[in-house]
């Protein structure tokens, strides 16, 4: 009989955890999304993004350009495509011009959906809030040298 609670929790748990609802991205013209790559360092105002607009060379389509010229398709209106995508897949044509497709998936360490292009560009496309914090917080580093920064908090601390 344990095994079975066991067993059913797990089941409980994995279905929870894999098949939790992506946030998927709404073919709206002008919303933009971060993009990074995993390396990168982050200079908060100078983020890259990604902006949802009509995409020229597409007929009646709607999709994202980056910064590496790939495009992201996210919707062709009147099209009928010859295979059906999973939800929160699209088609890729990268900058040699080669059909693909790429799919959101969450990225634990940052607590956000991604889209990693060919590229190994991640286009954010929804981040879950932090309970308790603010994830938009960065701690940014004093590039001062240490005896200045150092003479600053001893006059503070005696100067009250």
């Amino acid at each position: 009989m344990e095994k079975f609670v066991v067993l059913i929790s797990y089941a409980c748990l994995f279905s929870v955890v894999l098949c939790d609802d992506l946030h998927l991205i709404e073919p709206k013209p002008g919303q933009c999304f971060d993009t990074y790559t995993e390396n990168q360092p982050i200079y908060l105002g100078r983020i890259p993004r990604a902006c949802i607009r009509k995409l020229r060379d597409q007929k009646d389509c709607v999709g994202l350009r980056t910064k590496n010229n790939e495009t992201i398709v996210l919707e062709c209106k009147g099209s009928r495509t010859s295979k059906t995508l999973d939800p929160g897949c699209y088609r890729i044509i990268d900058k040699d011009g080669s059909d693909g497709v790429v799919c959101q998936k969450y990225m634990k360490r940052r607590g956000c959906e991604v889209i990693t292009t060919p590229s190994n560009l991640n286009i954010e496309v929804y981040c879950h809030p932090v309970l308790g914090g603010d994830a938009s917080v960065i701690v940014v580093k004093d590039n001062k040298p240490r005896r200045e920064r150092r003479s600053k908090i001893h006059d503070a601390n005696f100067s009250a």
